[in-house]
């Protein structure tokens, strides 16, 4: 019977607790026919032992500790089974995977092992609250977040319409300290703030632009297409397109860009160059444009007068033409200074030192022709006693304003005449009356005498009678030239043919003009200088590019040179350089190499390609080669398309 009784309570007290809430409590007990009976008075023990024990099990009553026997050996793996581990001195409690030890320690006092427990906890009671001690000098609350990756670091969720963060406290250094070297303020909302000192940089990241203050440089960025706004409904906004700078009105043509109300102020624009400025000096009421043209369109004019908007007057530029214009036909006049005192006036023609000069009281031509039209009269003499004008083409007619023959065109005084010339179609040809010889002086180029007749030797001069080496006939003139003219359509020829020698002595220059070559038969031999003043053709020569062992040279003194060859590393050679020597050497179809002679040591470019280094030429291209320093070439080249190749550096033997 004991023993029954022991079994029964060992079931009561220490199975079933561990199942959960009892079923059948002290308070339900139930009595049986023949069965123990507990009576419930103040003596019976085992009735009081076992409420004490049901109220500590249930909660009813506290419990100091509870015993676990340590053991090695883990129990079934029942989900919410416990059991205290010998080994790892830990109490561990089985969840729905493994044993999970409540404690990290065998101290018993760890926050890892409450939070391998449980990580929610419920405030219903009152506020979770960390206090740090003056004395203890610890920050109160340290996260970290070891996570590399995009996981936040600190969440905050708020359902209610409070204040998410609420930073209370008298402190008198900063409520947010960062590290980082940049801070970011995600909402759907707006910011509301109250006044307060930003330090730092600051961005406002908007949906296609942003606004940034760079405290470093003490700089307000807004960026490309962001709009600066003013008014109520943006009534005004500024932005930069990365392009331009554009200030714009919401209402077409309403509102005004104002500098100065109250008070004045200059208004200044600098152009790239700082001299270079528009100035509107508001003290004056002045605009200043010191290197700063106006520029108007076509069409486009300056009004000038008191109607403003109107104006007296309008200078306008359309099609290449100035206008000055009245704004009323007839009304007004363009003066230049006044009665007494002149303002110069200067016009100047397009070629450069020719002009027309309105000066004191004279007007004075610089090479500028004053042309009259058709009928249009120049009139002389206070009743227009002389008109001279052109009516029909290629006349001039000097008229008088009678039709008497008691007018006088006069060229000089008596005793003191002017000489008149009267030119022909040719240049520098003329018949000259000249005053101070009183005699006429033909200077006639072309034909002073018109032969008709047609036969031989219309013209000829025969000196029979002068001896041997002398001067039989003698054209000389004193001043001018002679020129001896053969015109005809046909055997239209010069000849000079002497038995003997033909001697041209001047002591100036000698000048050939021909249209066709000259040829000089013969070996000649000039011994002065020799310039060609529209250049001096030297025939091509063409050579062909052989391998480097056949040594094929550019003969010394070719001027132009057409190089052939049927592979690029196929090689000509150039003569030795000699200073003022110019070769220019064309490259028709295949590239090829260029050396110095293999004898010397001549350069291309600093360069020595005497041996085992040659100058690469390209096909189509022009290579011009220069010698300004004893055996030293210096070479430039051209594409076909004229482009200028780069500085050539010869290399090494392809």
């Amino acid at each position: 019977m004991k023993k029954l009784i022991f079994i029964l309570l060992f079931i009561v007290f220490m199975v079933q607790p561990c199942l959960g809430a009892f079923t059948d409590s002290i308070d339900s007990r139930r009595t049986y026919k023949n069965a123990y009976r507990w009576t419930g008075k103040p003596k019976d023990k085992i009735l009081n032992w076992a409420g004490e024990v049901e109220d500590r099990l249930t909660g009813a009553t506290s419990v100091e500790f509870t015993f676990y026997e340590p053991t090695d050996t883990e129990p079934a793996t029942n989900e919410g089974t416990i059991y205290y581990d010998l080994s790892e001195h830990k109490l561990k409690y089985r969840n729905a995977g493994a044993w999970v030890a409540i404690e990290s320690g065998s101290a018993g006092n760890s926050l890892d092992g409450a939070y391998d427990i449980g990580r929610t906890i419920s405030v219903d009671a009152g506020s979770v609250i960390l206090t740090g001690t003056d004395a203890a000098d610890n920050v109160v609350l340290s996260l970290i977040q070891s996570d590399t990756g995009t996981v936040k670091g600190f969440t905050i969720t708020n359902a209610g319409t409070g204040n998410t963060i609420d930073i209370q406290g008298q402190s008198s250094s900063k409520d947010i300290e960062g590290t980082d070297d940049s801070w970011s303020i995600s909402s759907i909302g707006s910011y509301v703030g109250v006044i307060g000192t930003w330090t730092g940089d600051q961005t406002w990241t908007g949906s296609a632009a942003n606004v940034l203050f760079d405290a470093t440089d003490d700089e307000l960025l807004i960026e490309d297409d962001a709009i600066l706004s003013f008014g109520d409904v943006a009534d005004v906004t500024i932005t930069w397109n990365a392009s331009n700078l554009l200030i714009e009105a919401a209402t077409d043509n309403v509102g005004q860009i104002q500098l100065g109300a109250t008070n004045s102020m200059d208004l200044k624009i600098l152009g790239s160059t700082i001299t270079d400025i528009a100035l509107f000096d508001a003290s004056e009421g002045m605009l200043i444009l010191d290197s700063y043209p106006i520029a108007l369109g076509d069409g486009d004019a300056i009004l000038l007068g008191d109607a403003l908007g109107t104006g007296d007057f309008s200078i306008a530029s359309t099609s290449a033409v100035l206008a000055y214009t009245q704004v009323s036909a007839d009304t007004g006049e363009i003066t230049y200074g006044a009665s007494g005192t002149d303002i110069p006036i200067k016009w100047f023609a397009e070629t450069t030192s020719n002009w027309v000069y309105f000066n004191v009281d004279e007007v004075e031509f610089e090479d500028v022709v004053l042309q009259m039209m058709d009928a249009t009269q120049i009139q002389f003499g206070d009743g227009d006693d002389f008109g001279i004008h052109s009516t029909t083409a290629k006349k001039l007619q000097f008229s008088p304003a009678a039709n008497t023959d008691d007018y006088e065109v006069l060229m000089g005084v008596d005793q003191s005449g002017v000489d008149l010339k009267l030119f022909g179609a040719t240049t520098g040809e003329y018949w000259l009356w000249d005053a101070s010889a009183d005699s006429i002086l033909p200077v006639c180029g072309n034909v002073l005498y018109t032969l008709t007749d047609a036969e031989a030797d219309q013209f000829k001069v025969n000196a029979t009678g002068a001896t041997s080496d002398a001067v039989a006939i003698n054209l000389k003139t004193t001043d001018g030239k002679i020129l001896l003219n053969a015109d005809g359509a046909t055997g239209g020829d010069i000849e000079l043919n002497a038995v003997d020698d033909i001697i041209l002595t001047t002591t100036g220059k000698l000048t050939i003009t021909n249209t066709e070559a000259m040829t000089v038969s013969g070996a000649s031999t000039l011994t002065g200088a020799v310039t060609g003043t529209a250049g001096i053709q030297s025939a091509a020569v063409a050579i062909t590019a052989t391998t480097e062992v056949t040594q094929t040279t550019i003969v010394a003194g070719s001027r132009w040179v057409t190089v052939t060859s049927d592979t690029a590393t196929k090689v000509i050679i150039l003569p030795t350089a000699v200073v003022g020597n110019i070769i220019d050497i064309q490259v028709i179809a295949t590239g090829a190499e260029l050396q110095t002679g293999v004898s010397g040591s001549d350069q291309i470019n600093g360069v020595d390609c005497s041996g085992a280094n040659e100058m690469a030429m390209t096909a189509g291209s022009v290579y011009t080669l220069k010698c300004a320093v004893a055996n030293k070439w210096i070479a430039t080249g051209v594409s076909a398309a004229g482009a200028r190749q780069a500085t050539i550096v010869p290399d090494t033997d392809s």
